[in-house]
């Protein structure tokens, strides 16, 4: 190999390392971009509501014990000293239809998507479940009498709530109080009910309401046996919590699921006694929860991201493509010129970034293929002497783009296409140079 070809090639991989500067500066963009958008999605938490986590309600006997305290300072003497105490029991039976509609918030250039549910949740105490407890309240040596039992409920943001809630026990509508006497349920609502001592029938309550957040939505069922129906028009769930639906239909224009849940698979009860316990043991009750986050499986950011990984090869292919014509056709390029094309990619992401914060990613996107693919046609025009040469550059370069498009859109699919893409320019460079003869290459001499 002559020196003046080891010199060219030392050369070329010298910009080509040169070119990862600006490539690392626009991946850095996108980072900082990226940082700005999840600034603009904690303002409109914090001003708005942010995800929502539905407790369903939760039926509590309260009732009072007569309690006898020691007399301060007075040997042997009692006083008798009421004690207020509950219990709380889960519904036997809860059914839940539920839809959202999703849309976007915009915040400056920024697109949040947010959404609205409707929450219709139908549930059943049965009167076996209140009498048993209703006879182990009894059986306290010091109990005196019932008070006024309740059902209570909790949403994790109460910003959320559009309109007030309707609740209906056994047909009749009860008024629904801010708070929840529940420690655990502190920032929930309750709605009071008649003394629990003396029901003779079961507890079939009804919930109507209507919730707005973002990001996620989850429920906590708290029944023995659940089944939830979710619809939404967002076409892109990705399902989380402590179980996944038992049925699910995702469709370009939104999804359907349906979870079926036990206590005995969630162990509800067993948080909820905990929770009762101690404050500090109830962080199990947080985690038995499922719902639906709404996701863009591959927003503008991600995509850019994935297409700048791909920056080296464009440029290393560009870089190779060249390097042939200056064997095969003894063109010389100058290493300014290799520079030049180089530097066109780059601005190819910036230029990608930058449209598709403001119009449509493909538009963005296609916009800067044809900017880019024209600028190279221009150039390369005078640089390789010929436009159809040029032209074919250009459009074998806007054909290589166009398949990236694709995989950028692909999201389980995107790993392997890739792999495939590098694999299938690999196997064509070999191809095409295989009767080389490279160490009687001498035209870098002349």
């Amino acid at each position: 190999m002559s020196k003046a070809l080891s010199i060219k090639i030392i050369t070329l991989l010298a910009i080509a390392l040169a070119l990862l500067i600006p490539i690392t500066m626009v991946k850095s963009k996108v980072v900082e971009r990226q940082k700005y958008r999840n600034d603009a999605v904690s303002e409109i938490e914090e001003s708005r509501t942010g995800e929502q986590t539905l407790i369903t309600p939760i039926l509590v006997l309260k009732y009072t014990l007569d309690q006898s305290v020691l007399r301060s300072g007075e040997f042997n003497r009692y006083q008798h000293q009421p004690e207020t105490r509950h219990v709380t029991i889960l519904a036997d039976t809860l059914t839940g239809n539920i839809n959202t509609k999703n849309s976007e918030l915009q915040k400056g250039i920024y697109h949040i998507p947010i959404y609205q549910v409707d929450i219709q949740l139908q549930g059943k105490f049965s009167l076996l479940s209140i009498e048993r407890a209703v006879k182990e309240i009894r059986q306290q040596p010091d109990f005196r009498a019932f008070d006024n039992a309740y059902l209570t409920f909790q949403t994790s943001d109460n910003r959320g709530i559009q309109s007030p809630p309707l609740l209906k026990v056994n047909g009749n509508n009860l008024p629904i109080i801010s708070s929840s006497p529940l420690p655990f349920l502190s920032s929930g609502l309750h709605s009071p009910l008649n003394n629990m001592g003396q029901y003779k029938e079961d507890v079939n309550f009804d919930l109507n309401m209507q919730l707005s957040g973002m990001a996620q939505f989850s429920l906590t069922p708290m029944a023995h046996q659940a089944d939830i129906s979710l619809q939404s028009n967002w076409p892109h769930p990705n399902f989380t919590g402590a179980s996944l639906p038992v049925q699910r239909t995702i469709k370009s224009d939104g999804f359907s699921a349906r979870w079926n849940s036990t206590d005995l698979a969630g162990q509800y009860g067993s948080a909820l006694d905990q929770c009762n316990e101690s404050l500090a043991h109830c962080n199990n009750l947080n985690t038995l929860s499922y719902g639906v986050r709404f996701i863009e499986p591959v927003d503008i950011y991600l995509k850019s991201e994935r297409a700048i990984k791909y920056a080296m090869l464009f440029i290393g292919l560009s870089f190779c493509v060249f390097f042939l014509f200056e064997v095969i056709r003894e063109i010389r390029i100058h290493p300014i010129q290799y520079a030049f094309v180089g530097m066109s990619f780059a601005v190819f992401y910036l230029l990608l970034l930058s449209l598709s914060e403001h119009i449509d990613f493909s538009w963005a996107y296609g916009i800067s293929v044809l900017a880019c693919c024209s600028l190279l046609m221009l150039y390369l025009r005078h640089v390789l002497n010929r436009f159809s040469t040029a032209l074919i550059f250009s459009g074998a370069l806007a054909c290589l783009y166009s398949v990236l498009f694709v995989i950028l859109q692909a999201e389980d699919m995107a790993q392997l296409m890739g792999t495939i893409l590098v694999f299938a320019i690999l196997a064509a460079l070999m191809i095409s140079t295989r009767k080389f003869d490279w160490y009687n290459i001498t035209n870098f001499d002349k």
